[in-house]
Formats: C-alpha cells, sequence, structure tokens
C-alpha cells in the first residue's frame, strides 16, 4: 500500500436529463451497503450497486462494475421527490441482499395537496427483479416537510425522518408506530447537514465515558445535525447549531445529547459542506470563502458549558475552489442542503482523509476560470492536497451563464458506496465513492437564491417556473495509506 492517498480513474456511470421546480434537487444518489458499521458489507458486492434518484424519472439502482440499470422504478411526471431515495437492505444468513426496503419522500404528486408537500413517504419492496414491488408501496404521512431519511438505524430497522425545521421522527418498518422529537434549538431553525454515527470505544477520548458505555450497552446510534437559526435582529444574520442527538433502538426513542452554537468569528461565511470523524470527534466545515476549518466536538466540564462544545483547532484556506458569488455586488446565496445539492460537497474517509468535490480553477491558487470539475483527496493533518481527478464534463458546463455572471453553474453531491469499516472494526483502505454533478441554466434556488427565483417567477407570470437539468453520475475508488 502507497504511503500517499490516490484516486482510480472516475468513470462515468449514467448520464441523463432531469425536471424540477425552481427549489427541488434534480437528482442525487445513495448507497446500498450500510455505511459507518462492519456488518455485512464484507458479505456481499452491495457497494457496487448505486441507488439513484432521478426527478421526473423515479428511482434506479446501477451496478457500478458495469453501468448497468438493474431495477427501476418509474413514476408519473407529477411525481417529485423531496429528498433522495434511501435503501434498507436486508440479509440472508449466507450474507446475499433478500427483499429489502426503498424509502422515499414526496415533493408533489397525485393525491397529494399542497398542505402535505414534503410530509408523504412511500416506501416499496425490492425483490431483486425489474420494476416489481410498487404493487405493495404504503404510504404515510410522517410530520413537518423532510429533509432527509435514513432507514436502518436500530438492530430492528428503524427509519430516521429529519425533518426541515429541525425535528425527528424515530418509524417502524411499516411506518406505523412512531416516536417524534422536536428540534431544541430556538427560534426559526432550518436544517441544512446531518451525519448518523456508529458508537466505538474510541468516543471515550471526546465524550462522557459512561454515557458511551450505555449506548454501547444498549446498541445505540447517533446523529449529528447541523440546523440554521436566523438572526431576530439582524437581516441576512445567520447562527449555526450543531445538536448531537442518541437513538435508542430497544427503547425506540430519540434523546438530546446536547446542542451548541458556532460562534460566528468561526464562520464569516457560510459552510457550503460538512463531515464529521467519529474517531476523533472532529467536525469539518468548509466554508464558501474555501476556509476550511477543524472543530473538536467535546462533552462540556463547567456550569457554564453547554452539554456539548465545539473548540476550534485547525483553519486552513483551499485556494481555487469556486465560490457561491461572482463578486462584491451579488448576494450570498444560501445553501439550504450540503447533502445533496450545493457548490461544494465532501465526506469524511477516515480521521486523517477528506473527499472534496467542486469546480476548481486550472490556474493555481486562482479563483477565475478557466474551470474544471475535480474530485480531490485531503491530508487533514497537514491541510495539502493528496489526490485529485478531473471529472469529464461538457465544456458548456463550465462556462458561467453571461458576463457578469462568469461562475460554472454546477451543483455537487459525494455518496461513499462502501462502508468505512471493514470487517475487523478497523478503517477501510478502499472506499468506493458516487459523485452526482447537476447542470441548469434555468433560474434556481441553489445557485441564484430564492430572491431571484422570486422576480423569475413573476417575470414568468406564473407560480412554478420548470428547470431543466443535465445531470452526471460517476463512480471512483479511492485508496487510502494506513492511518
Amino acid at each position: 500500500m502507497a504511503d500517499r492517498a490516490y484516486i482510480d480513474e472516475p468513470e462515468e456511470l449514467v448520464e441523463f436529463t432531469a425536471s424540477t421546480s425552481s427549489s427541488q434537487l434534480p437528482a442525487a444518489v445513495s448507497s446500498i451497503d450500510p455505511l459507518y458499521s462492519s456488518t455485512s458489507s464484507s458479505l456481499t458486492s452491495a457497494s457496487n450497486q448505486v441507488l439513484v434518484t432521478a426527478q421526473g424519472e423515479g428511482v434506479q439502482i446501477y451496478s457500478a462494475t458495469d453501468s448497468k440499470c438493474l431495477r427501476s422504478w418509474t413514476f408519473p411526471p407529477s411525481v417529485r421527490f423531496a429528498c433522495p431515495a434511501k435503501y434498507y437492505a436486508k440479509y440472508t444468513d449466507e450474507g446475499a441482499i433478500g427483499d429489502s426496503l426503498v424509502y422515499v419522500a414526496l415533493d408533489s404528486g397525485d393525491g397529494i395537496s399542497s398542505k402535505d408537500s414534503g410530509t408523504v413517504v412511500w416506501r416499496w419492496t425490492d425483490r431483486g427483479i425489474v420494476s416489481v414491488g410498487l404493487e405493495d408501496k404504503i404510504e404515510a404521512k410522517l410530520g413537518g416537510s423532510i429533509f432527509a431519511l435514513e432507514p436502518g438505524v436500530t438492530s430492528d430497522g428503524h427509519l430516521l425522518v429529519v425533518h426541515k425545521d429541525g425535528a425527528l421522527t424515530l418509524a417502524t418498518q411499516d411506518l406505523e408506530k412512531r416516536h417524534q422529537l422536536t428540534c431544541p434549538v430556538s427560534g426559526k431553525s432550518e436544517v441544512v447537514w446531518y451525519q448518523i454515527i456508529e458508537v466505538s470505544q474510541s468516543m471515550r477520548l471526546y465524550l462522557d465515558s459512561r454515557q458511551v458505555t450505555d449506548w454501547l450497552d444498549g446498541g445505540c446510534r447517533l446523529a449529528l445535525v447541523l440546523t440554521r437559526v436566523a438572526d431576530a435582529d439582524v437581516d441576512a444574520e445567520f447562527t449555526y447549531h450543531v445538536s448531537l442527538f442518541a437513538i435508542d433502538g430497544a427503547e425506540a426513542s430519540i434523546v438530546e445529547v446536547g446542542s451548541t452554537h458556532i460562534k460566528p468569528t468561526h464562520l464569516q461565511t457560510q459552510p457550503l459542506a460538512c463531515a464529521f470523524d467519529a474517531d476523533t470527534g472532529t467536525v469539518a466545515m468548509l466554508t464558501e470563502a474555501g476556509v476550511y476549518t477543524h472543530f473538536n466536538l467535546l462533552t462540556g466540564v463547567s456550569a457554564l458549558d453547554d452539554a456539548i462544545i465545539l473548540e476550534r483547532t485547525k483553519e486552513v484556506v483551499l485556494r481555487g475552489f469556486v465560490p457561491c458569488v461572482d463578486d462584491d455586488t451579488q448576494g450570498a446565496v444560501l445553501a439550504s442542503n450540503l447533502l445533496a445539492q450545493s457548490q461544494l460537497t465532501m465526506t469524511a474517509l477516515t480521521e486523517r482523509y477528506v473527499a472534496i468535490a467542486g469546480t476548481h480553477s486550472t490556474v493555481s491558487h486562482a479563483s477565475k476560470g478557466p474551470y474544471e470539475s475535480v474530485l480531490t483527496i485531503w491530508d487533514l493533518q497537514f491541510g495539502c492536497l493528496h489526490a485529485e481527478k478531473t471529472l469529464e464534463l461538457a465544456s458548456s458546463w463550465l462556462q458561467g451563464a453571461s458576463k457578469k455572471h462568469a461562475l460554472p453553474r454546477l451543483t455537487y453531491q459525494i455518496q461513499p458506496l462502501s462502508s468505512r469499516l471493514g470487517a475487523n472494526g478497523t478503517a477501510s483502505e478502499q472506499i468506493s465513492l458516487a459523485i452526482t454533478v447537476a447542470h441548469t441554466t434555468d433560474t434556481h434556488a441553489a445557485l441564484d437564491g430564492s430572491a431571484a427565483v422570486v422576480r423569475a417567477q413573476k417575470s414568468a407570470k406564473k407560480k412554478a417556473t420548470g428547470v431543466s437539468w443535465g445531470v452526471k453520475v460517476f463512480v471512483a475508488s479511492a485508496f487510502l495509506p494506513p492511518v
């Protein structure tokens, strides 16, 4: 094994077009294999399969080995998804995937009123046969508007629903029994990122040791959630909060461990990407100004501390990545989803390495064009670039809409397809990744902001403006030296 991280040449998995409203995500990928866990990943080839959600099309499973579409569930054009579909893999005694479940939340569809938009979840069974499974589809309304779904968060296969307002719902596989927890952050909060965490012994180094023991004994998992709250006194100012939750499968409940806010001086521009490494308790954020910041997640030690606190430990400027704004005259565009639709995307690979995908200037340390789309691996210990590969896109995708707005109109999503932990519980040295790149020339909230969308809708003299996207999904393998 080499002493430097490297990336295999990214291969195109699929290319398609998607149609959305002016605020919906165009497409996203999810893994088939359970992540952040060593169970099952060594028994199957699930990491070679990708679940693709495409607006205006449906949900498909592709083979990352030969790009074949293995299964496809097509929906009417009226159906729009509120978040990426998620897969709950069920395994036979021999380690093969059996009849498994697919979950997706709907933004719109036949029979779904505007009042229920974003609150309805569909669940169906993947029987391993093309287009079969929708005949036993079940439907349930689960609280407020949904940000994301996370199946299989307990040993009994509970579904975690992360709502846009920061509330959480834990539901059984049949969506019947539910436990709900309201957002612990005061004010009008908005979720922008979350991560499910497997509890490990290493957490004793930065969290309460007795609490970690209880979590291990109880088979709990954790959820780390980043929310944004508007300042009540200053327009366009926001405070970011991090909340930690324990998901108890035995009790089928969710408990808040603690919440804390990030000092505004530590986030002078908004975060575009976020990642958490459970081995070290490191929260990593990359802002629109290209500032990469490390925070240590710790337990509060004094009566004046929050139950959890964030301690800034490192700050590095990653030059050359495209920011959210063209120049000082254009207002910042609020990123509403750092997981599925951001101009930069990041995921933790090990305690030392992260993968970042985004638009990068081809001129070293510059923020102006010409541009290219890249997948990179960064060494967190030294803040240096270890590996970089170009994502091959049409030249038209890498150009701006006009001379005034010269930045490429691209959004990114990066998704690990294989577990970060091997069968023996140690960090994997090879991790499969899927990268989704979406491009549009139409007005969209993720690229232009909500105010621009409203202006476009008024000029079009209609309530909704359709947005057409070109989408490419790439797969690649990252190889990491032992830590």
